[in-house]
C-alpha cells in the first residue's frame, strides 16, 4: 500500500535532547502508538524521551513526561509550552521543582519512566506500562507498574488516577519492551512485563481487578534461551474458542 502519512519527530521535537539517552541514532525509540479518534491525533510513546500527543500535520499537542531540559523544537516551537501540569488527587497543581522534573515523586503522582504500550480507555483515559528504567535519573526504586492518567488536552494537565506493581517491586521488573491493556467487559487490567530477571528469564502476564486490585490471573513465563532477556514483547488475551461455538 501506500504511505498516506508521515510525523516527522526531529521536526515537532528536540532531537538533540539528551536526558533519557545518550544515542544520537535512537534519540526517541518509538515503542508505540494511540490513534484518539475524537481529536484526530495520534499519542506516540518514545521509550527515551517521553508520551507525546501530535496532530496530524505534527504539532505537539502535549507531553508527558519530566520537564527537565526539553529545549526547542525543530520547527522552533518551545516544548516546555507543551509539558503537561501534573494535578493532586483535589485537582491541584503539584508546584515542586523536584517532581515536575522528575527527581522526586509525589505522594499522589510519578512520571511514567522509559514506558510502553500507551492505550486510550473507554474511559477517555490513558493506560501506559511504566517500565521503569532510570527512575529518578538513578534507576531507584525499583518496579513496574501500569499507570492510568487523566489528561486535559485543553487545560495542559494530568492526573494520576490509578497504578499496580509498585507494592511488587522487582518480582514484576521489566526495563525493557512489555503491555498493558485494559478489558472493559470484566473491569480488569492485564499488566504484562516481558522481560524479568527474577528467578532467572522470564515474563509474566498478570490479570488485576481494576476496583479491589486483586489478582485474577496470573502465570510466569520462563524462558533460558531469552536474548537480552525478553521473553515476549506484546501478548493479547484471546477466547479459547471463537464467538460461534
Amino acid at each position: 500500500g501506500d504511505i498516506v502519512q508521515e510525523w516527522d519527530l526531529r521536526e515537532s521535537l528536540n532531537r538533540r535532547r539528551r536526558v533519557w539517552s545518550s544515542n544520537a541514532r535512537d534519540w526517541f525509540h518509538a515503542n508505540g502508538l494511540a490513534y484518539d479518534e475524537a481529536k484526530d491525533a495520534i499519542i506516540v510513546s518514545g521509550r527515551v524521551q517521553g508520551t507525546v500527543k501530535l496532530t496530524r500535520d505534527n504539532q505537539v499537542i502535549w507531553i508527558l513526561a519530566p520537564h527537565y531540559n526539553w529545549g526547542t523544537a525543530g520547527d522552533g516551537t518551545d516544548l516546555n509550552s507543551k509539558l503537561l501540569q501534573p494535578l493532586d488527587s483535589n485537582s491541584q497543581p503539584i508546584t515542586d521543582p523536584a517532581v515536575l522534573d522528575g527527581f522526586i515523586d509525589h505522594s499522589e503522582f510519578s512520571w511514567a519512566w522509559y514506558q510502553h504500550a500507551p492505550k486510550l480507555t473507554p474511559h477517555g483515559t490513558l493506560l501506559v506500562f511504566d517500565n521503569g528504567d532510570n527512575r529518578h535519573y538513578q534507576g531507584q526504586p525499583v518496579f513496574s507498574r501500569a499507570v492510568e492518567y487523566l489528561i486535559d488536552d485543553d487545560a495542559m494537565t494530568v492526573q494520576q488516577l490509578w497504578e499496580y506493581g509498585r507494592e511488587r517491586g522487582s518480582t514484576t521488573y521489566s526495563a525493557i519492551v512489555s503491555d498493558v491493556d485494559y478489558h472493559p467487559e470484566e473491569d480488569n487490567v492485564v499488566f504484562m512485563p516481558g522481560a524479568n530477571w527474577e528467578d532467572g528469564p522470564n515474563g509474566k502476564t498478570i490479570e488485576v481487578d481494576y476496583q479491589t486490585k486483586d489478582v485474577v490471573y496470573e502465570a510466569s513465563i520462563p524462558n533460558p534461551e531469552a536474548r537480552y532477556g525478553i521473553t515476549f514483547h506484546r501478548i493479547e488475551r484471546l477466547p479459547i474458542y471463537p464467538n460461534n461455538q
